[in-house]
């Protein structure tokens, strides 16, 4: 089954491997969990340095993004090697997960890691984990999943007139950072509306500008034929979408010290792989630092920075 799933990968003109650590290097001591296979797309030295350059703290793995991992359960498991499961992958930093388990057990591993994944969502918050039945892996390495790129959208919000309280340094700052993006080859988005399901009660958010890379059709594919298979009613549909253009870096730009900034802290852990609060002043940014130091440990904020110098650097702007 490893071998299947490292081939779906390949196929999606991926870089598969196997036995992947996602230790955390900030904590040399900390527990270092290994995703079974993980898929990776390769940045090129102008992606990096973009990414180095406005502070993103995108976990790269030997100068590649990690974009699937999976988790593969080919005998009996307890619940509690399944709730590891699920963590490994969320920790991996990957923003699509696999878990896969037999369905063939007297207890039905796979009904039970559908509940599982369940209950993580409802304590610990929307992570995109597949769970699968290891039967359908050998039919899934047998399709020719496609590895062309998705197509740009023409409306990603780029020609969009500003709001009437936005000030020509924020109007400034998201040029620059259109600028950057696009010469490093990220394709970006102004007014990024976040992905949830078709007629979900869910708040829509909009992210000031993001840098995305556009995944393989071949992945969007998968995904629905995954969903497809899963005839559970309580399963919560997963958006295409999702699996067409990855976030990579979302970025909020402020000039607010009050809770409408500490807002967009939030919005920035939850839509991309890392996100950057550039602050106006220095009162939004000190308010933001103290707001995330609040925060940090009841939302997940690790790949959240809080930043006041690299697009003014870069522009020479004065002080709004």
């Amino acid at each position: 089954m490893h071998t299947q799933v490292e081939h779906i990968g390949r196929t999606l003109g991926l870089v598969s491997r196997r036995e992947v650590s996602v230790l955390n290097t900030s904590q040399p001591d900390a527990y270092a969990p290994r995703l079974d296979v993980a898929w990776f797309l390769p940045l090129d030295a102008k992606k990096r340095a973009a990414l180095t350059s406005v502070g993103a703290k995108v976990p790269l793995f030997d100068g590649s993004l990690i974009i699937a991992g999976w988790e593969i359960e080919g005998s009996d498991a307890p619940t509690r090697a399944m709730q590891a499961d699920l963590a490994n992958i969320r920790v991996s930093g990957a923003p699509y997960g696999f878990l896969a388990l037999r369905g063939d057990t007297r207890d039905n591993l796979y009904a039970r890691a559908r509940n599982m994944a369940r209950a993580q969502r409802h304590a610990f918050g929307t992570h995109d984990v597949l769970v699968l039945d290891t039967a359908w892996i050998e039919p899934l390495s047998r399709t020719a999943w496609s590895a062309v790129h998705q197509p740009l959208p023409a409306a990603r919000g780029l020609d969009k007139k500003a709001s009437g309280g936005e000030t020509e340094w924020a109007k400034d700052v998201r040029k620059t950072l259109r600028s950057r993006g696009e010469a490093a080859g990220f394709d970006v988005w102004f007014d990024f509306k976040t992905r949830v399901p078709p007629k979900a009660p869910r708040t829509v958010s909009a992210i000031d500008v993001v840098w995305t890379l556009p995944m393989p059709r071949g992945l969007a594919s998968l995904a629905a034929d995954v969903v497809a298979r899963a005839t559970d009613p309580h399963d919560e549909p997963h958006v295409p979408k999702r699996f067409h253009h990855l976030p990579v870096v979302a970025f909020e730009v402020e000039n607010n010290a009050a809770k409408h900034a500490h807002g967009a802290l939030l919005n920035l852990a939850s839509h991309a792989l890392a996100g950057v609060f550039v602050g106006g002043d220095a009162a939004a940014v000190r308010a933001a630092r103290a707001a995330h130091d609040t925060y940090r440990d009841t939302y997940p904020l690790a790949r959240v920075s809080v930043s006041a110098d690299f697009v003014r650097q870069a522009t020479k702007l004065s002080s709004p």
